[in-house]
């Protein structure tokens, strides 16, 4: 049996008590762990319905969206509820763990983007990396950071392989404008079925927190710049 990696996230949600919530991965795959009757059973969980524009899966080899399949719990449970619930959240993760009292929506955000990157949806999977050192919470610049890292790493094993890097940043800025896409295709998925906001609220600041880590990477990366400034001397 495989030793799944698990981010468990407990929080004390205004009206609605405690609430436990654990995002388990595969330690090599960095597949999400998702194989729920519910989810398999829901209409809205169907590749077809609400399709995104850019989705490359086909229904008959992918009869469900995987995103919508990893978030359908999390979805179907907080679908009542408001964005600015307050909550008061812990997050254990592997390594360490983190507490923050915040709003409903930052917390259902932060959990979403957890799920969406290991869901196994393809405009996802550069993600993987990020999510397998999950990091709750994390601002934007923090999110840059990460982003950048991650992804010029890749291309260093990408380089030895083939000799190709992507100093430009040009194939990391298509991944995002996919990325967007897929965030908007997904909104529109679940405000179908939500009668609160705070879901549907928390893929919109996700989507909102994409569009600024992509503008950072657009903007020549001027915002990080600062940081290496000392290395210079």
């Amino acid at each position: 049996m495989d030793n799944f990696l698990e981010f468990k996230y407990i929080f004390d949600v205004d009206g609605k008590g405690r609430v436990n919530y654990t995002v388990k991965i595969h330690p090599t795959t960095l597949n999400l762990a998702s194989d729920s009757p519910e989810a398999k059973a829901a209409k809205w969980t169907d590749l077809d319905y609400n399709k995104c524009e850019n989705c490359p899966l086909n229904s008959k080899t992918s009869p469900k969206c995987p995103v919508a399949m990893g978030v359908h719990h999390l979805v179907e449970f907080f679908s009542n509820d408001i964005s600015f619930t307050k909550t008061k959240v812990t997050v254990a993760t592997p390594e360490r763990a983190y507490y923050k009292e915040t709003s409903l929506q930052q917390t259902l955000s932060t959990i979403l983007g957890l799920i969406i990157a290991t869901s196994g949806c393809p405009h996802t999977e550069f993600l993987k990396p990020m999510a397998r050192f999950h990091l709750p919470f994390a601002s934007t610049e923090e999110t840059l950071y990460r982003t950048l890292s991650t992804y010029l790493l890749s291309q260093l094993f990408r380089y030895k392989e083939t000799k190709k890097f992507d100093v430009e940043l040009k194939e990391l800025n298509l991944k995002y404008d996919a990325l967007s896409v897929m965030n908007k295709g997904l909104i529109e998925r679940i405000r179908s079925i939500s009668k609160g906001d705070a879901d549907r609220n928390a893929l919109i600041v996700l989507n909102c927190f994409t569009s600024q880590v992509q503008s950072g990477i657009s903007e020549n990366l001027q915002d990080l710049k600062y940081l290496f400034e000392p290395t210079k001397k």
